[in-house]
Parts: C-alpha cells; sequence; structure tokens
C-alpha cells in the first residue's frame, strides 16, 4: 500500500502534521478515532502543531478541534483560519462566534463580498428556483431547503434566500440534483468566486483565495518554516493542494484514485484509524 516517496530526512524535520475531518480524522460514522488525542499528544512532546484543515462549518467542528487537541483551525476549507485555536479551543462556541464575528488578531477570514454573494444567489435561484441551495453568514446556515435530508440534526434557518442578513459570507453552498443545473451554475459562477466540489454532490463556492492549500502557505509563512516542513493527510479532491504542497503528503487508503497517485505515501483508512497510526510509525519514541 505504501509508496514512500520521501527521506527520513524530511521526517525528522517536520514542524505541523495538518489534516482532514471526513474522511480521514473521522470514521465513517462521523466519530473522531479515539487514537487521535494520544497521537497529537505525542507529537506536542516532540514539538510538532497539530492542524485541522476542514470543509465543515465551525459549528459542526469545533467540538472536534477541541476533542483533538488541534493547535490550529481551519474551517470552511480556507476562509477562517484560527492561528491559536489552542487558546480559543478552551471557550465556549457560542463566545468562539462572537470572537469570529468581532475579529481577532488570531484568525485570518476572506470571505465573498456581500453585494457579490446576493446578487450570485438572486442569479441562480432565479433560473433554478428549485435549486437547493445554503448560504453561511457569520457561521449560520441560511437554507432554502430542510438540510436534516442530507445531513440529520444539522442546524439552521429556513430562509427563501432572497435577503440576506448583515454579516461576513463564509461560503454559498448549493447542491445540483442533475445535469441541467450543473451546467447552470458553472454558467452563472463568477470569475471572482472560487468553486470546489466534494463527494460529488455538493458545490462549494467561496472566496478565490480561500482554499486548504493557501491555508498551508499562510500557516506556514505566519509560523515561519517551509511548507517542506509539513505532512498533510486527506482523502478527497479538495485536499490534492495541501496533499501536493506539504513536503510529504499522505493519502488515506479509502481516497479517491488521483490523490493516491500523487501522494509520497498512502496510510490505512479513516476506519483503521489510518492517520494515528502512520504518525506512530513515525514519531513515537
Amino acid at each position: 500500500m505504501s509508496s514512500k516517496k520521501f527521506s527520513e530526512e524530511q521526517i525528522n524535520s517536520t514542524r505541523l502534521i495538518l489534516a482532514d475531518f471526513d474522511g480521514t480524522l473521522l470514521h465513517t460514522d462521523k466519530k473522531l478515532s479515539s487514537l487521535i488525542r494520544p497521537t497529537v499528544d505525542m507529537l506536542h512532546k516532540r514539538g510538532i502543531l497539530f492542524a485541522v484543515a476542514t470543509a465543515r462549518a465551525c459549528n459542526t467542528s469545533f467540538t472536534l478541534m477541541q476533542d483533538c487537541a488541534a493547535d490550529i483551525a481551519v474551517f470552511h476549507n480556507g476562509v477562517v483560519i484560527d492561528y491559536d485555536f489552542k487558546e480559543s479551543g478552551s471557550i465556549s462556541y457560542e463566545e468562539y462566534c462572537e470572537k469570529i464575528t468581532c475579529g481577532s488578531e488570531d484568525i485570518e477570514q476572506k470571505c465573498i463580498d456581500s453585494n457579490l454573494g446576493y446578487k450570485f444567489c438572486s442569479d441562480i435561484l432565479n433560473c433554478m428556483p428549485d435549486l437547493h441551495v445554503a448560504v453561511i453568514i457569520d457561521d449560520i446556515r441560511y437554507a432554502n431547503f430542510d438540510m436534516n435530508c442530507i445531513w440529520p440534526g444539522i442546524r439552521f434557518v429556513r430562509s427563501d434566500l432572497r435577503e440576506f442578513k448583515k454579516g461576513h459570507i463564509q461560503k454559498i453552498n448549493a447542491y445540483p440534483a442533475n445535469d441541467s443545473q450543473i451546467a447552470k451554475l458553472e454558467e452563472l459562477k463568477p470569475d471572482n468566486i472560487s468553486l470546489n466540489i466534494a463527494e460529488n454532490t455538493l458545490w462549494m463556492f467561496a472566496h478565490p483565495a480561500a482554499s486548504k492549500e493557501n491555508s498551508l502557505n499562510s500557516i506556514a509563512d505566519r509560523l515561519n518554516f517551509s511548507t517542506q516542513n509539513v505532512i498533510s493527510f486527506g482523502d478527497d479532491i479538495i485536499d490534492e493542494g495541501m496533499i501536493k504542497k506539504a513536503g510529504i503528503g499522505v493519502a488515506m487508503g479509502n481516497a479517491i484514485e488521483p490523490l493516491k497517485k500523487i501522494a509520497d505515501d498512502i496510510c490505512d483508512t479513516n476506519d483503521d484509524d489510518g492517520v494515528a497510526h502512520w504518525l506512530m510509525k513515525y514519531f513515537s519514541d
């Protein structure tokens, strides 16, 4: 399973581990591997930081970030970067939302311009009134459909999305149901909004600078080390940038085949605690 396109020197120069959540640190049942916390404790003893980059919003990943003792947290695929989540993780989610909304020197945000976001939503819903759309503003989801049908228990506010509240538009999600809707979304997407697709069903529109790859660059610059001092783990196409950019990119055993082809190594699947076992192999005493 392993391709091992890296050296012992690269392992020894590691400063940061960067991992995805769904399909990577989380089992298929969406629960965090019980081995992650002791593995992160092991890394910390060696002076290695642990970061998580996820497409999830804060409200569905804040507790998970706390549980795995993340030092740095990347939400919404790079829209929000918290460079000091180790400190932020000591407060409640409600306090954290206020911190993000009000701004902090430790939190960087790359949001969609509100006028541009409003026009884009209006354009796609005028053309496709039946399209399922959700807009995330200050970590609150506003959706024109029942989101529990795709994510049971998720918190959201039902809205026709014809008007937005004032705030930071962190992401616009669409769930096209057919090829016609996909073609129309591609046609209407503004040049200055980026698109990431997850699991071939979720279309995520965001600020063009918001990506896991750019987040990796920003973290390395902020902490004054090279991206070559980073090991990244992922499973899906949205992880491709950070897998390529890191000094060592590791694809999960359950990853899509294109990601496995570009990775420097392949670990066990998420359900077999692949990340933890790989890190323990190379970093345990």
